[in-house]
């Protein structure tokens, strides 16, 4: 997947332009709305009022226009459903931060690759700004998880032949089929005799290559007669890179068994919203008081509201309980690898980077022990050779006596000019161990809470009054004609 965003101040012209640009008819066009949250999707111009009076929230942002637009690897068309793309651009949604405002999700089909455009209001509903810093950096993480999520082609892996799939012949045509099997297989593989045997079913020969020492240094894949290196079909598919999907496949099949088992660890949380438990009872519904006019006006697209409400806290929940388990789990298991594990299936992005900086910081602490306990061995047994009397042994000693005391044995410089490798990583001071764990409370949202209806029909009506004023001012402007000027005119 491949998402580009755009910050602009028209939503007229964004969303016209998702059912007109570019097309001499609208079913050259083929736009389809997938979604609508807080608009309707009736005609454009009904899209386009709603999303200015949202805006009017803020009147003081003139960029609250947000629209990104995510194309898909055409390998992956066959498996995208609306359903499935909807859910896709609903975790996209939520991931950048999203949900707490107007949007509508529109899918194309005027292109060989699947896509589909996100229009967002980035002033929220509660009027506040919506972030649109680092858009880029954010947006191709979440994608990239995404991929692995929705098993779909990852962002990294997107480089689609300039041909089509029909029009590939020979060894064009086995490289693009290997390609395609590969991609399928290694998003959901976890060991090394599973894919072997799921590439060997779709018709391809897989041969490990070993050096003399019987160590595996590389791997080939066969069709219709054609070989490939697995570095000549993309670098991803080299030996090194295969095991290192598999591995991590294994650890994100355990992350998501041990999310599993803390989602169903934790009951269902009822509404407690006295206007939602009204909605679900009809004798309840009989008793409450008349609407008002303007409530009755709002009344559509409050259920809409509540509706939307219910949804977020179910996500709510169940991302809290998830922080909730992994946090259990950390503690127990406080290593880099329980870490890793959990940072592949995290659902929030603050914990993500909390994860990753603690993972950082446990990798290079992990190297400088290692290559510490490696070097004292290695210069331990050099400077014993020949009774120690060598140059090589002296020098060995040497380093011994800087690896013990880079500051105080007075070799600093002498290290430096004629072991610079050596001088890098000893002359760093030894790094506290790192430690793993952080608080739940400190990431878990609170639930969204609901305005009554009287409330929220009353703040449409101001915000649509505002709407009304400012047009007819600006009507006003118009209409009055050009101003002359000067004096002494007769």
């Amino acid at each position: 997947m491949i998402g580009k965003t755009s910050i602009g101040t028209s939503f007229g012209g964004c969303v016209r332009y998702q059912f007109e640009g570019h097309k001499h008819s609208q079913e050259q066009k083929q736009a389809e709305v997938l979604e609508a949250v807080g608009v309707r999707m009736s005609s454009a111009s009904s899209m386009t009022a709603d999303f200015n009076r949202g805006r009017l929230l803020n009147p003081d942002l003139g960029r609250a226009v947000w629209h990104t637009s995510v194309s898909f690897n055409p390998d992956d068309a066959a498996k995208l459903t609306n359903e499935k793309m909807l859910a896709v651009a609903q975790d996209y949604v939520q991931g950048m931060g999203l949900d707490q405002t107007q949007y509508v999700i529109i899918r194309h089909h005027d292109q060989p690759h699947p896509h589909f455009h996100l229009i967002a209001n980035r002033v929220d509903n509660q009027g506040q700004t919506i972030s649109d810093s680092h858009n880029y950096a954010r947006s191709q993480a979440l994608l990239k998880e995404l991929s692995i999520r929705h098993e779909l082609t990852p962002v990294a892996e997107r480089r689609a032949h300039k041909q089509r799939p029909d029009q590939l012949q020979g060894a064009d045509r086995s490289r693009h089929q290997i390609r395609q099997t590969l991609e399928q297989v290694l998003t959901t593989c976890t060991s090394g005799q599973a894919f072997a045997e799921r590439v060997q079913a779709q018709g391809i020969t897989c041969q490990v290559r070993q050096n003399e020492g019987g160590k595996a240094v590389g791997v080939s894949f066969a069709k219709d007669g054609h070989t490939f290196k697995g570095s000549d079909i993309a670098r991803s598919y080299s030996y090194a890179g295969i095991v290192k999907q598999l591995e991590a496949n294994h650890r994100h099949q355990q992350a998501i068994q041990a999310q599993k088992q803390a989602a169903q660890a934790i009951k269902p949380v009822e509404p407690v919203n006295p206007v939602i438990r009204a909605q679900t009872s009809s004798e309840e519904l009989k008793k409450a008081p008349e609407l008002s006019e303007v409530e009755r006006k709002w009344q559509d697209d409050y259920q809409q509201q509540v509706q939307r409400v219910r949804l977020l806290n179910e996500q709510i929940r169940a991302t809290n309980a998830w922080i909730e388990q992994a946090a259990q789990t950390l503690a127990q298991n406080p290593t880099l690898k329980t870490a890793q594990a959990l940072k592949k299936s995290c659902p929030d992005y603050g914990l993500r980077q909390v994860l990753d900086g603690q993972i950082k910081a446990g990798e290079s602490y992990q190297f400088q022990v290692e290559w510490r306990a490696e070097q004292r061995q290695a210069l331990s047994r050099q400077a014993a050779r020949w009774f120690g009397l060598s140059s090589e042994a002296k020098e060995a000693k040497a380093k011994l006596a800087y690896l013990d005391d880079p500051k105080g044995s007075g070799l600093d410089y002498q290290m430096q000019e004629k072991h610079y490798s050596f001088w890098i990583h000893a002359r760093q001071e030894t790094k506290a161990k790192p430690s793993f764990g952080f608080q739940a409370s400190a990431y878990q949202k609170a639930e969204h809470s609901l305005v009554s209806l009287s409330q929220f029909a009353q703040q449409r009506e101001t915000a649509h009054q505002q709407e009304q004023a400012q047009q007819q001012r600006l009507r006003q402007y118009q209409n009055r004609g050009p101003r002359l000027g000067g004096r002494g005119m007769s």
